[in-house]
């Protein structure tokens, strides 16, 4: 069995400098978003995951970086995978009307299926 760390985040109202927090694709991708609970979600889930990783490697939030390409047609738009620069860790997130999640695995990719 892995250890994997789960963290849990209310995306309603979040704070507007959570932006800052947000790479050079993730900036864009959030301004399209036309119903402001999605974006709200993305924005919160996305910033989760970057203080997440951060402070796992022991980095600054903008020092990680996720590698988006979609498995079937490249473009960045696919699961966000950690680019090990400082070593690694597996994420995925995951969302639940206003709540977001982010599990964290420093072994292997988090497998996602319904517990029994």
């Amino acid at each position: 069995m892995t250890d994997v760390d789960l963290w849990w985040a209310e995306a309603r109202n979040p704070a507007a400098r959570l932006v800052d927090l947000l790479d050079d694709e993730e900036r864009p991708r959030l301004d399209r978003f036309v119903r402001p609970e999605d974006r709200d979600r993305f924005l919160v889930a996305h910033a989760l995951a970057r203080l997440v990783v951060a402070d796992a490697l022991r980095v600054t939030p903008a020092d990680v970086r996720f590698d988006r390409s979609c498995a079937r047609c490249g473009a960045a738009h696919g699961k966000p995978q950690v680019v090990p620069t400082h070593g690694p860790a597996y994420v995925s997130l995951t969302h639940s009307g206003r709540w977001v999640g982010v599990a964290l695995c420093a072994t292997g990719p988090v497998r996602t299926g319904r517990v029994t």
